[in-house]
C-alpha cells in the first residue's frame, strides 16, 4: 500500500509541474498571433475597390517614463474617386477585442498554474503518507522474520540438543539428496556425536 501511494505520489508531482506549462500553450500561442491583431488590413477594415491609407502623427510623450512615448494613427479608406471615410474606431475595436482574446488565456494560465499547485500539494502528502507506511510497516516484516527464524534455527536458542538435532536432519537430507558421500555422511556424524 505504501509504495502504491509513493508511485501515486511521484506521479501527481509530475503532473503538477507539467500542468502550468500545458496551460500556457494557449497563452503563448495568444501571444504570438498578437502581431496579427494589432495589423490593419484592407480586407477587415475596407470595402471592395477601397485601399487602406494610415496617417500618423508626431511623436509625443504620453507619460513621465521614457516607454511613455508614442504616435497618433488615424485609418482611412479611400475609394477610387479620393473619397475617404474614416476606419480608426472600427480597427480599434477589432483590436481590442483581438487582444481581449489573449488576456482570457491568462485566466488559463493562472488557473493551470493554481490547478498544477494543488496537483503537486496532494501528490507530496501521498508521497510522504506512502514512505511513512512503508517505513511503520517494515519492523514488523522483520519482526515477523526473526520470530521465523527463532523458531526454525534452534542454534539461535541455545539448547545444544536441539542444536545436533536439527545438524542431523540436515546431514540426513544432504545425504539422501545425493549431496554428499557415505563416507562424508558419517565422518560428518562421528564429529558431531563427540561434540555433544
Amino acid at each position: 500500500m505504501g509504495r502504491l501511494l509513493i508511485l501515486l505520489g511521484v506521479i501527481l508531482l509530475v503532473v503538477g509541474v507539467a500542468l502550468p506549462f500545458i496551460s500556457s500553450t494557449g497563452f503563448l500561442r495568444g501571444i504570438g498571433g498578437i502581431q496579427n491583431t494589432v495589423t490593419a488590413t484592407a480586407e477587415e477594415l475596407c470595402n471592395p475597390g477601397e485601399k487602406l491609407i494610415e496617417e500618423g502623427g508626431a511623436a509625443g510623450r504620453t507619460g513621465t517614463s521614457d516607454f511613455g512615448t508614442g504616435r497618433t494613427v488615424t485609418y482611412y479608406c479611400e475609394n477610387e474617386a479620393g473619397v475617404r471615410r474614416d476606419v480608426s474606431e472600427k480597427f480599434y475595436n477589432q483590436m481590442l477585442t483581438g487582444v481581449g482574446g489573449i488576456f482570457g488565456s491568462v485566466g488559463t494560465l493562472m488557473t493551470g498554474g493554481l490547478a498544477g499547485m494543488g496537483v503537486s500539494v496532494v501528490g507530496v502528502l501521498l508521497l510522504i503518507f506512502g514512505i511513512i507506511l512503508t517505513v511503520r510497516r517494515r519492523p514488523r516484516q522483520m519482526a515477523a522474520y526473526t520470530v521465523n527464524l527463532q523458531q526454525g534455527n534452534p542454534m539461535i536458542l541455545g539448547n545444544r540438543g536441539q542444536m545436533a538435532d536439527f545438524v542431523r536432519q540436515q546431514l540426513d537430507a544432504a545425504y539422501q539428496n545425493g549431496q554428499i558421500s557415505r563416507e562424508q555422511y558419517d565422518a560428518a556424524l562421528e564429529k558431531l556425536n563427540r561434540q555433544q
